[in-house]
């Protein structure tokens, strides 16, 4: 188990609270990717977690952005993560054998068959014996030895090793089943689901609502009734656990709505049906509404049809068929049910995987994403991805199951603040493996505009991050383009690395300030005799074509290339004999150099002036591009 802490580097620099904006990276190395994989899976309202082939447990998607509680396990920051990020366990948990992700909030039962929960816990909803959030996994209180788990909006419950089932949270439309005393307005440790005695193997919960299936595949369900989710047949809440149909294999419980498994191989579901969350096969999704207070058959997923795993959330269920498909049905305003279209449909469709050809061995819902587990331990999500909740590292939505979980990489959070002249731009970031500008970044973020915070997902590695003003926009940085590098001791004014690990989250703070470059200028003065076009060219490094910069002038006029960073240069001229308007300079076209040609070697932004041209005699008719070493 990675037991990790935040991470936090500071420099001496006034802070600067900048909100934070949405961000795509567009240039990235994949070297380095690790072969983290995956053993199971569960879906939040709009995060994910998954249980690593090694017991580790990662999160990802929405943190405190949306939701202020913590339901990723990291810490308050960062607000959301596109990456899977290691949730921080106590140093006496070594893995994770389930978990459950509910609305804001996640459980987890430890190899030891002890619990954990973090998030919001308002209403006890943790189970430590406190009505409050924590952005890390709290223990949930008891000696109880933990089999199954489930969380959703104002409830938790779960099924110990000896069969009993218990619940914590919000009791005031009766959802912990805990009749014994009737007047209990929440709990915030687990209290005993009457009636259900010690045979219980399955549980569900949802918005405020949950149902349990016993040993003798008898489901009983009991809390909010107001859309006949229950599925008794009226609409009034209910305390203690009411039988509703037997012969049930499992049960899935979403916002309003309950599906159940049978054991003959169909679904039955009722409850809220505004988004057709019934699959009860109405042709035009505008025509799904009302209710259900009922069970009935999910259409074309009868007796017979095959289904082998059920899974519901706020408003869609999907369901895992025998042949490995994956269909599913109710809402799509995000792409949720995975068949290229956002229209919802009553009748089961089935996800499009396009020409991947691995088979699906698990799957969850979320309320607008899906992601499945694959024979080969990576996972694939699709629907919404506002808040990272697609795993992808980045914040694009998808229509399709396009693209795997990223897994290797970090999540570096950076602050830089825009305080130069250049106003046009974003503020991008960058991670190099060294200071050299002119290498290529292993990673760039250039998705937040002036001010904003700066997030990179690099692979694991040290690096030295960059910050700059993309006034072209075209994603990389150039010459000229106002930078600073990360200093964690903002003194000495040099550029420090950092280290990542795979999970792990890494904030830089405070603000760091990008200012305008120390820029010098080399000047001179080009002297010919004559009346045609002169063009004075600048090179970078040594004297070969192409020219970094060329401007233009008459002979005996001065020139100037400015706002240059510190380095070696070479300056030359020829003069336009033909009026082409342009370069490189035509056969015959006389050319001549500053010196034989000579170095102009600028530090600290220093001013190199009378670095003069001396067109004399024939000059060069020919260019030659010198090699300077």
């Amino acid at each position: 188990m990675h037991i990790r802490k935040l991470a936090f580097t500071f420099i001496l620099l006034v802070l600067v609270v900048i909100p934070l904006a949405n961000v795509s990276s567009t240039t990235e190395n994949t070297t380095g990717r690790s072969t983290t994989t995956f053993a199971a899976l569960d879906l939040g309202y709009i995060h994910a977690c998954a249980i690593t082939t090694d017991g580790d447990l990662m999160c990802w998607g929405d943190n405190t952005d949306w939701y202020d509680y913590g339901a990723l396990g990291v810490g308050e920051y960062p607000y959301n993560s596109p990456i899977p990020l290691f949730s921080l366990f106590d140093e006496t948990v070594t893995s994770v054998s389930k978990v459950s992700a509910g609305d804001g909030r996640t459980c987890a039962i430890t190899s030891a068959g002890t619990a954990y929960c973090w998030g919001e816990g308002s209403y006890g909803e943790l189970g430590n014996g406190l009505d409050d959030y924590s952005h890390t996994p709290v223990l949930v209180s008891g000696t109880i030895n933990w089999a199954e788990i489930s969380t959703g909006t104002y409830v938790s419950c779960g099924i110990s090793t000896t069969g009993a089932a218990y619940c914590w949270g919000d009791n005031f439309y009766g959802e912990l089943g805990h009749v014994e005393d009737p007047a209990i307005a929440s709990s915030n440790v687990p209290v005993t689901v009457d009636t259900l005695g010690s045979n219980v193997r399955s549980i569900s919960t949802g918005y405020a609502h949950a149902c349990a299936v016993t040993t003798n595949n008898d489901l009983y369900c009991w809390g909010y009734n107001n859309r006949g989710q229950i599925g008794n047949g009226n609409t009034d809440n209910v305390f203690a656990p009411a039988l509703i149909l037997s012969d049930v294999a499992d049960v899935s419980v979403g916002g309003s709505h309950t599906c159940a498994l049978m054991t003959n191989e169909g679904i039955m579901c009722w409850g809220i049906n505004s988004d057709c969350q019934l699959g009860d096969g109405t042709a035009d999704p505008e025509n799904c509404t009302g209710y259900q207070t009922s069970p009935s058959y999910v259409t074309n997923l009868g007796s017979g049809s095959g289904v082998t795993v059920i899974d519901g959330d706020f408003d869609h269920t999907c369901a895992l068929m025998s042949d490995l498909s994956i269909k599913c049905w109710g809402w799509n305003y995000s792409g949720q049910l995975g068949d290229g279209t956002t229209n919802d449909s009553a009748i089961p469709v089935t996800v499009n995987f396009g020409s991947d050809t691995r088979e699906v061995t698990a799957f969850s819902t979320g309320e607008y994403h899906t992601c499945a587990l694959m024979n080969d331990n990576n996972i694939r999500c699709w629907g919404d991805n506002d808040s990272g909740e697609l795993g992808t590292g980045d914040y694009e939505s998808r229509i399709l199951p396009t693209a795997d979980v990223l897994t290797g990489r970090g999540h570096i959070y950076a602050r830089f603040y825009n305080s130069s002249s250049q106003t046009t731009g974003f503020v991008a970031s960058a991670a190099y493996s060294s200071t050299d500008l002119e290498s290529t970044p292993v990673i760039v973020n250039t998705g937040y505009s002036n001010g904003y915070i700066n997030e990179l997902f690099p692979p694991a590695g040290t690096y030295y991050i960059l910050g700059f003003v993309d006034v072209n926009g075209n994603g990389a940085y150039d010459k000229g383009e106002a930078y600073a590098w990360y200093d964690d001791d903002d003194s000495d004014q040099e550029p420090n690395s950092v280290t990542i690990s795979e999970g792990e989250y890494l904030e830089l703070s405070p603000m760091i300030y990008i200012n305008d470059p120390i820029a010098g200028s080399i000047q001179g003065t080009v002297i010919c005799d004559s009346t045609h076009t002169v063009f004075v060219d600048l090179y970078v490094g040594d004297a070969n074509p192409p020219p970094e910069e060329s401007t233009h002038i008459a002979c005996n006029e001065s020139y100037n290339f400015s706002n240059l960073p510190d380095g070696t240069y070479y300056v030359g001229a020829w003069i336009d004999l033909n009026e082409s308007g342009g370069g490189p300079p035509d056969d015959g076209e006389p050319y001549a150099w500053y010196g034989a040609p000579t170095a102009v070697t600028i530090i600290d932004g220093e001013t190199k002036t009378d670095i003069d041209i001396t067109f004399e005699g024939a000059g060069y008719a020919i260019f030659l591009p010198l090699i300077i070493h």
